[in-house]
C-alpha cells in the first residue's frame, strides 16, 4: 500500500523496494497499491522502482467501477481468467469503453504537474481548515481531540481524529444524511469479539480510542462553506454525545 486509506500515512516505498532488491531474489516482482495516492501526491513508478502499480479511477474523480494496473515492461502476467482474448488475453469480457475514456481523461488531468499541485494545495488548505476549526471548538476540553496525521509524510486530504469518549459509529449514523465520513475503526458492537481496524491496531491505538476515531477527507472541489458546515455538524454531535456521558455520571 503506497499510502494508507485510514490515516493517510505515506509509506517509504522506495526504501522498502531498495531493501527487497538488495536482499531478495533476482526475479522478485514488487507490486504496490497506489489507489489512495494517485491524484493526491505525485507518484513516479520509475523513482519507486516497482513492477506493478494499482490505480483506482474514482479516487481521483474518474468514473466508478474501473481501475488500471501499471505493468513494467518485461513483466509477464499469468492468465487466471479464461475465455475471450480481451486485454491481451489476460481478462476476458467486453471492455467498458466509456469508463476507460473517463479514466484516461482523469489521468491526463492529474499528469499536469501544475494542476496536480493546485489540487494538492486546495485539499491541504481545506483539510487544515477542518482540523483547526474542530480544534478551536474543543479547546475548552482537556485534550479531547487527538490528531494523528497532517505532516508532510501524510496525504494532503486525509484527517484522522479521535474524540475521547464518543462512539464513532453512532456519530457517523447520526450525521450520515448530511455528511459523508467514516469511522477510523471497524468496531463490531454486536459481535462477541469487538475488533478495531488492523491499521489502528498496528499503530498501537487502544481500543477505547480506536472506537472513538473518525476519518475525514477533502477534495479539491470541497468549499470553505462545506468545511464550515461540517465543523458545525461534527461539533454539535460530538458535544451532544459528551454531554450525555457526563449526565450519566
Amino acid at each position: 500500500m503506497h499510502s494508507n486509506n485510514e490515516i493517510g500515512s505515506i509509506q517509504p516505498i522506495e526504501e522498502i523496494v531498495r531493501l527487497c532488491r538488495q536482499y531478495g531474489s533476482s526475479d522478485l516482482v514488487i507490486h504496490s497499491d497506489g489507489s489512495q495516492s494517485i491524484g493526491k501526491i505525485a507518484v513516479d513508478v520509475s523513482n519507486l522502482d516497482i513492477d506493478l502499480l494499482t490505480i483506482c479511477s474514482h479516487k481521483f474523480h474518474g468514473p466508478k467501477g474501473i481501475g488500471a494496473l501499471y505493468v513494467r515492461q518485461g513483466i509477464k502476467l499469468e492468465t487466471i481468467l479464461y475465455g475471450a482474448q480481451h486485454e491481451q488475453g489476460l481478462r476476458p469480457g467486453t471492455e467498458n469503453v466509456l469508463a476507460i475514456i473517463g479514466l484516461g481523461t482523469a489521468c491526463q488531468l492529474i499528469s499536469n504537474k501544475y494542476l496536480l499541485n493546485k489540487r494538492i494545495e486546495q485539499m491541504k488548505r481545506t483539510r487544515d481548515r477542518l482540523y483547526q476549526g474542530l480544534i478551536n471548538q474543543f479547546n475548552q476540553y482537556d485534550a479531547n481531540v487527538i490528531i494523528r496525521n497532517g505532516n508532510e509524510k501524510c496525504l494532503s486530504n486525509t484527517l484522522s481524529l479521535t474524540f475521547r469518549g464518543i462512539n464513532a459509529k453512532q456519530l457517523v449514523n447520526k450525521l450520515n444524511d448530511r455528511l459523508a465520513f467514516s469511522t477510523g475503526s471497524a468496531c463490531h458492537e454486536d459481535t462477541q469479539h469487538h475488533s478495531i481496524s488492523t491499521t489502528l491496531q498496528a499503530i498501537g491505538l487502544p481500543y477505547k480510542l480506536a472506537r472513538s476515531t473518525i476519518r475525514l477527507s477533502t477534495s479539491y472541489m470541497t468549499t470553505d462553506d462545506e468545511i464550515d458546515q461540517a465543523i458545525i455538524l461534527i461539533t454539535n454531535a460530538v458535544k451532544e454525545q459528551l454531554s450525555s456521558l457526563i449526565d450519566e455520571y
